[in-house]
């Protein structure tokens, strides 16, 4: 299939949007979203990980349960939003890694997106990588797992491209072929807050290409406009237990 990317100019803060995607004899039906009234207006955000579906069919889930049992914890989340009304309420809503659990089950990615459309149609969706996004021993920067079951971060780079997003060379561990693909991380701004998505799966050792666009980035900030700054990364920077991911 297609992937297909808009992007959408001068908005209106404060205002409502009704909009439908596809073509004239296949449209969606008629969604909404709503513009944040001004930059110094309070912004509330949704923060969302490990996410999953709703039910296992590819031997691997959340919960550890058997193929094709539907399992609670994607539903009772996605229910809460909704009860909570925070689906048309909150600015944006952060997804910080582990986003379908598809490992390599395009089907997955499809029930993925589906599964999160009452979010991601009213609210901006914003996504952090995670180890099943991205890690392959064949990739140069990984722990070595495969738990993103071959990905290697490419369903990710197509479906949620980042807003910064530029090239970075990835060299096969194995192959030694290099490709220019996409890099993983990003920042924005909304509202007072400047927001930092950092690959926790990539290197950031001293002087490689990511620290180096960090430290580039924080240092652009303008405090004056964006006093906040939430820095996020899919693992923890202290873990009490025996899996970081």
């Amino acid at each position: 299939g297609q992937t297909h990317t808009a992007v959408m100019r001068g908005l209106v803060p404060g205002t409502t949007y009704y909009y439908r995607v596809g073509q004239p004899a296949e449209l969606t039906r008629v969604m909404q979203f709503h513009t944040q009234a001004d930059s110094g207006a309070p912004t509330r955000v949704l923060l969302l990980g490990d996410l999953g579906v709703p039910i296992n069919d590819t031997g691997y889930d959340t919960e550890m349960q058997p193929i094709g049992v539907l399992h609670a914890y994607p539903l009772q989340t996605m229910q809460a939003i909704v009860d909570l009304g925070e689906a048309t309420t909150a600015a944006s809503t952060l997804l910080v890694g582990d986003l379908s659990y598809a490992c390599g089950t395009m089907a997955k990615w499809d029930y993925f997106l589906s599964f999160i459309e009452p979010l991601a149609s009213t609210v901006p969706f914003m996504v952090f990588p995670g180890n099943h996004e991205v890690d392959d021993p064949a990739l140069p920067f990984q722990v070595g797992t495969v738990d993103s079951g071959g990905e290697c971060g490419v369903p990710y780079r197509h479906y949620f491209p980042q807003p910064t997003a530029t090239g970075h060379i990835i060299a096969n561990r194995t192959s030694g072929r290099k490709l220019e693909l996409p890099v993983l991380y990003g920042s924005w701004n909304q509202g007072l807050i400047h927001f930092v998505s950092f690959n926790t799966e990539d290197d950031f050792t001293p002087g490689s290409d990511q620290l180096l666009w960090l430290e580039r980035d924080l240092a652009a900030v303008n405090r004056s406009e964006t006093p906040w700054i939430v820095f996020g990364g899919h693992r923890p920077y202290l873990v009490s237990s025996a899996c970081s991911g």
